[in-house]
């Protein structure tokens, strides 16, 4: 990857961060603003709008907690990746959707303690991977596998969705290329089989660990 095109990768993850924000954070706080505002205004204090108002901002605190973690996880200080994947992908999707959702994480102890850049991104490669095809593939079975041998990391996760023509893929999507990306900085590969009607295949491969 050169470096026209990974300055091209970070301006779209700050651009995706920011629909985020615009989506998801700032529509609470907008109107919890709103109805405290019209207090003061009227200067008659009304519970109900206190309430509502509570209610959303702590909607937007969550909401940007979630955005922090998706970001940056915490986990991965103390946590596995698999581990801090999986903490994300619960708090990216409701109980309902993923009770419809069976994601099996088959990863040796080994290929859950590599190295911090590697780790990092097979977390984010793991978690869009996961996301895209709960949203967009409407999966029901989700398989991550991994595997460190003779110092070849190896992530494979496929799944039963609708699956999509990947030379189809419209150049301005973002996942494939984060996903390429975050493989690519951190000198592996990164490789998808899909076909309409699925199923989907994304592989990550890093060697010389």
């Amino acid at each position: 990857m050169d470096q026209d095109e990974l300055t091209r990768l970070l301006e779209m993850e700050r651009a995706s961060i920011g629909h985020e924000i615009h989506d998801a954070l700032l529509p609470h706080l907008f109107a919890a603003s709103a109805a405290l505002q019209t207090m003061v205004d009227t200067g008659h204090p009304n519970n109900e709008r206190l309430v509502k108002a509570a209610a959303w901002i702590d909607e937007a605190m969550q909401k940007g907690r979630t955005i922090l973690h998706s970001a940056y996880p915490p986990e991965l200080e103390q946590t596995p990746w698999p581990s801090a994947a999986q903490m994300t992908i619960e708090q990216l999707f409701d109980e309902m959707t993923l009770r419809n959702v069976t994601i099996d994480f088959q990863v040796t102890e080994s290929a859950a303690s590599i190295p911090r850049p590697v780790s990092a991104s097979a977390y984010r490669i793991t978690v869009e991977a996961i996301r895209n095809a709960i949203r967009h593939g409407n999966a029901t079975e989700v398989v991550v596998q991994a595997t460190l041998d003779n110092g070849s990391f190896d992530l494979v996760i496929r799944d039963n969705g609708q699956g999509f023509d990947p030379k189809g893929v419209a150049p301005d999507r973002f996942g494939l290329r984060s996903m390429k990306g975050r493989a690519e900085i951190v000198g592996g590969s990164f490789t998808v089989q899909s076909k309409p009607g699925g199923p989907t295949q994304i592989e990550f491969t890093r060697i010389g660990l």
